[in-house]
């Protein structure tokens, strides 16, 4: 089916976010997730090509519930919804933005997969099991208003649940609640995800007013697709820029930093 813009008047093109972003998207999860395999068991490359393409299908039919259809088929052949989640849909995000950029898809094709892959991911990762030690601290993971792809926070938030992280999304939140839920002792870090340079100056605005606001700071990360293709040079640019104490794709490297020098992060296990 050919999905065209009539058909769903009541969305902007601001609401269906910009696919151009999405490939970069992809890319910060892959990156994300490199070197680490989600439980569920590892498919092999073809095999997710192929499972990239059903996904597709599955967020381009015209039935809403297709997605879901499709994950209770592949669970009868041992492919589970975390191997779908942390594995299939960021490459089926990748060969969105390329058949977007190839011409092959339209805007509102691309953008209304997005959607629904999203919505797909936030909802199996609802069910995320979390440690109750709480043996990592607590992290506000902030995806800031006007960045309209959540799938790559929502994945960060449910692979650190299972390192026994306490997480708190916060996806379009004002500046001011922000703060507010840092200022009244419910986090011990701060990660940010940013997909564009416009967003930079409103990290460095709520650094600020974390300075402003909270006793002590706690430490902020920055991540995103924006830096995806960032060289460490350019990274120490960022953090200059932004106030943040780190920026960086790598998830692994950030949780390192928070381990090694914030107290409530001493008893997570990294694997």
């Amino acid at each position: 089916m050919d999905i065209n813009a009539t058909q769903y008047p009541h969305l902007s093109h601001d609401q269906l976010g910009r696919p151009e972003q999405v490939g970069l998207l992809a890319g910060q999860v892959l990156a994300m997730l490199r070197g680490r395999e989600a439980r569920g068991g590892m498919i092999g490359r073809m095999q997710i090509g192929a499972l990239s393409g059903q996904v597709i299908e599955a967020a381009l039919a015209p039935e809403a519930d297709a997605l879901d259809r499709l994950a209770a088929s592949l669970a009868g052949e041992r492919i589970s919804t975390d191997t779908l989640c942390f594995q299939v849909m960021p490459v089926a995000a990748r060969d969105l933005g390329t058949a977007w950029e190839e011409d092959r898809l339209s805007f509102v094709d691309v953008s209304l997969a997005m959607l629904r892959i999203q919505r797909f991911v936030r909802d199996a990762m609802r069910s995320v099991p979390q440690r109750g030690d709480n043996a990592g601290g607590t992290i506000l993971l902030v995806l800031p208003q006007q960045e309209q792809h959540s799938l790559g926070v929502v994945l960060m938030a449910a692979r650190m649940q299972r390192l026994g992280v306490n997480v708190v999304l916060l996806i379009g939140e004002e500046t001011s609640r922000v703060c507010d839920r840092a200022a009244r002792g419910a986090c011990d870090a701060v990660m940010i995800s940013v997909g564009c340079e416009e967003r930079l100056a409103d990290v460095n605005h709520l650094v600020e007013m974390l300075h402003s606001a909270v006793s002590p700071v706690p430490p902020v990360i920055l991540g995103g697709a924006l830096l995806c293709a960032k060289g460490p040079d350019q990274l120490r640019a960022i953090e200059g820029q932004t106030g943040v104490q780190l920026a960086t794709v790598d998830l692994n490297m950030a949780l390192r930093t928070l381990k090694a020098t914030v107290d409530a992060f001493h008893g997570m296990e990294l694997v």
